[in-house]
């Protein structure tokens, strides 16, 4: 995005106040601001990222900041989050996981253990399953904003693996970044990075970054795509 002219910011904010936002205010650049405290880590920043870019390519100008889709906003809201979703993954490759988890099928209640079982295979944030689910009619209507609420809520650190021993560091790293950004830190692109940037991107110490990009090299997941 920033080699296309978008300005992207980072910026520790209240989780509870704004996921993100953008500006387009012609003759001045496109720009987009991504909290750094979002409630489901880097999965959930790179959703929000894609999000705010979508704004972007429809040309919305001023300030938008509302992921939830109330209101006016509700149809411009609805297509930045599906656009974000198919971005990350492809809808087809997500029925076809569905099929085989035997859960094609309508229902009322998903809850966020299943949401996680889901999702594990593609390293995406919650919200892609559950737009997916209520786009495809497996959810009912308005399933994504009460998921988005009840996460709100809970802030930042409450959605992960209570009740269970915390993954290895590399580990844990990877379930943070998901899928698509793993992939481009397993990449040659990667080394054209300051090794600065990638530290502060990766909240870890600038000796373990290049120990972190050769063990996604070696893993499976990277690999296959």
């Amino acid at each position: 995005m920033e080699s296309l002219g978008v300005f992207v910011f980072t910026m520790r904010l209240p989780p509870k106040e704004v996921r993100g936002a953008s500006i387009w205010s012609p003759p001045n650049p496109p720009a987009i601001l991504v909290n750094s405290e979002d409630v489901e880590a880097a999965t959930g920043r790179l959703f929000t990222l894609l999000h705010e870019y979508a704004h972007l390519l429809i040309r919305r100008q001023g300030v938008v900041c509302d992921t939830k889709g109330l209101g006016e906003s509700e149809p411009v809201e609805k297509f930045a989050n599906r656009l974000a979703a198919r971005i990350l993954l492809q809808q087809d490759e997500f029925k076809a996981h569905l099929q085989q988890l035997n859960l094609f099928s309508f229902r009322s209640r998903w809850g966020d253990a299943l949401l996680d079982e889901i999702r594990k295979p593609f390293f995406v944030s919650k919200d892609v399953v559950a737009i997916y689910l209520e786009e495809m009619g497996l959810a009912p209507e308005g399933f994504y904003q009460q998921k988005r609420q009840q996460w709100e809520k809970r802030g930042p650190g409450r959605r992960g693996y209570a009740g269970k021993p915390p993954p290895k560091r590399n580990e844990r790293k990877l379930r943070e970044l998901g899928f698509s950004f793993a992939r481009i830190l397993s990449s040659e692109f990667a080394d054209e990075i300051p090794i600065l940037e990638l530290a502060e991107v990766l909240d870890m110490k600038v000796e373990h970054v290049q120990e972190f990009k050769e063990w996604l090299k070696e893993q499976a997941p990277v690999r296959r795509i």
